[in-house]
């Protein structure tokens, strides 16, 4: 699928973590933004509903009137996938009903909905969408009053202004080190950030984290971040989480197992999109939950 898809690699050798945070370490992350710019919609998109931005993915099906059905741009894809992001442009507090057909791509809390550009979302809710006979499913889309747009997608995104973002906020810190990995299939500068204890000398251990292998994968992001400033899952055999899920492919902590013979661990965290044992996940839980795991790791690493 030709949206964002971005991968997050952090590689920690020694205490683990942010020393603002009272973690040492020394953590290595390589984010890369792999589909090149072909963001923009196709030339016939309606005025008033595009996806012509970083993390932009609809397809306009149809338009009557205020009614627009939409379905997820699979243009690069291969079967069906759910991830969607649409900016709507127009008058304030005007509504216009957005309708999904033949598959339902929203989550369980409804779609999220950005008035500032996808810097910060909440979720509509689950309560939101109505459906309409087996195949039809829809909701209401507004620009709030005294904003100029409004973005709805599948899950909060994390961009690379996210991580810019980010960045300027510990640009200060002399513990954060940053330079570049390698380039992209398109070119695209992959960051590489060193932060934490920098003396490899003096690292306790190496722990290698890997996140975001779609763009609706954001939450992991969000974690990592959480983890550099310092349950509702799915069994392993369950549903979709099978060996025949994999055939084209294995997860990266198989790859791990096999590349780092002498790892002590490798495992995988399935962090939800939107709901965890019915609370609510959001950008700031997944922080909570990454600096969580940054703690249990020096822990480990202290034994």
């Amino acid at each position: 699928m030709r949206v964002l898809r971005s991968m997050l690699l952090a590689v920690i050798n020694g205490c683990a973590g942010f020393p603002a945070s009272g973690i040492c370490g020394d953590i290595t992350i390589a984010l890369a933004y792999l589909d090149g710019a072909p963001f923009a919609m196709a030339a016939a998109v309606p005025p008033g509903l595009d996806a012509g931005y970083p993390g932009g993915n609809v397809r306009i099906v149809s338009r009557e009137g205020d009614t627009f059905t939409l379905a997820p741009d699979l243009r690069d894809t291969k079967g069906w996938w759910f991830y969607f992001n649409f900016r709507l442009r127009g008058p304030a507090d005007q509504p216009v009903t957005i309708r999904f057909a033949d598959a339902d791509p929203i989550g369980v809390r409804g779609p999220a909905m950005s008035s500032d550009g996808g810097r910060t979302w909440q979720w509509l809710g689950r309560k939101a969408v109505l459906q309409s006979g087996k195949k039809g499913w829809s909701f209401q889309a507004v620009v709030p009053a005294g904003a100029r747009e409004a973005r709805y997608a599948f899950a909060p995104t994390y961009l690379e202004s996210h991580l810019r973002d980010w960045l300027a906020a510990h640009r200060a810190n002399p513990a954060l080190q940053v330079s570049e990995l390698c380039r992209s299939r398109k070119g695209r500068s992959v960051e590489l950030l060193r932060a934490g204890c920098l003396d490899l000398e003096k690292a306790r251990g190496v722990v290698l984290l890997t996140a975001r292998h779609h763009a609706c994968e954001s939450m992991a992001s969000n974690a990592l971040e959480g983890f550099l400033t310092a349950d509702g899952y799915l069994p392993s055999g369950v549903a979709w989480n099978t060996p025949a899920s994999f055939a084209n492919g294995r997860p990266n902590f198989y790859w791990a197992g096999d590349t780092f013979s002498e790892a002590r661990f490798t495992g995988a965290i399935e962090i939800p999109y939107a709901d965890a044992l019915g609370m609510e996940v959001h950008a700031d839980s997944a922080r909570a939950l990454g600096r969580d795991l940054a703690r249990a790791v020096l822990e480990h690493l202290e034994k």
